[in-house]
């Protein structure tokens, strides 16, 4: 992990301001920061650098490259997501040398060494449906591994992929559970794979297991544990009616310390008046 993560600021996801920011603004974006508490971003690269953004990542003096040099005199960005966002694929069919995902993939490979950023947080819950009802579990999951797995060779040895374990909740119809995730990336890792995670989204976990879920006991399973290579934190956890709540939030906290994880504070979709309130649940239980 980069050195710049000993501290552990949290970064605050762009995801959060889909309703806040249909348009990009650099004083809008400015303003919720300064709300947020930190000046650590969760980068979602279309928001800020345009939806053809990967079209345009080797134009040494373009758009995107003059608006990444304003984020990166602005902020620091902890893990990026949305990887593959506005591509027509689906992540167990056949995507080997897809042109369209390759040079997504070649451009975020460029993005993270120009941000300094190592971890990118696969997680779309709309890109993982079945495909054929005739097709069973066991190859939707050995195909997503595939792809998994030549996208993290292709991002090349310094970027991790770490993978969600989007739930049916959110539309996902394999690989849905963290369990199935854990594995996935434990087989991948035992087959050579050794740049991809796991991403513990805490939503998902609330989806998975209902909102009394005690994340002190998933991480103090040692097998699960080594997977995790980065976590996001939503506000409906951090606001739970549980005796363990704060509990958890110590562990999580501790753990991403130790590790030097990025973790970032993820709501999709926030309203104005409800950034202040995310930031505040997360500090106040320090």
């Amino acid at each position: 992990m980069t050195p710049s993560l000993a501290g552990l600021p949290y970064s605050f996801s762009m995801i959060n301001l889909v309703k806040l920011l249909p348009e990009w603004s650099w004083r809008g974006f400015d303003q919720v920061m300064v709300q947020a508490g930190t000046t650590r971003v969760e980068l979602v690269p279309s928001m800020v650098l345009g939806v053809d953004w990967d079209q345009q990542m080797e134009a040494s003096a373009g758009p995107v490259q003059q608006a990444l040099e304003q984020l990166l005199q602005r902020y620091t960005v902890g893990s990026i997501q949305s990887l593959t966002y506005g591509l027509p694929i689906n992540l167990a069919d056949h995507l080997i040398d897809h042109p369209e995902l390759l040079r997504r993939l070649q451009a975020l490979g460029v993005l993270g060494k120009t941000t300094g950023c190592s971890v990118l947080i696969l997680g779309s819950p709309g890109q993982k449906k079945r495909l054929d009802p005739a097709m069973g579990e066991a190859e939707h999951k050995q195909r997503f591994m595939a792809n998994c797995s030549w996208m993290a060779h292709t991002l090349g040895p310094e970027l991790i992929l770490s993978l969600e374990h989007n739930t049916s909740v959110q539309g996902a119809e394999y690989c849905n559970t963290l369990a199935e995730i854990a594995d996935v990336v434990r087989t991948l890792r035992g087959d050579g794979t050794a740049t991809v995670g796991v991403n513990l989204d805490t939503k998902c976990l609330i989806h998975e297991f209902g909102p009394s879920v005690h994340v002190g006991e998933l991480l103090a399973d040692p097998g699960l544990a080594e997977l995790i290579t980065s976590i996001q934190v939503s506000y409906d956890f951090l606001t739970r009616d549980t005796p363990h709540r704060a509990e958890d939030h110590r562990h999580l906290l501790a753990f991403a310390r130790a590790r030097e994880l990025p973790l970032s504070l993820e709501e999709f979709g926030l309203l104005e008046h409800e950034v202040p309130p995310f930031a505040e649940a997360w500090n106040s239980q320090l």
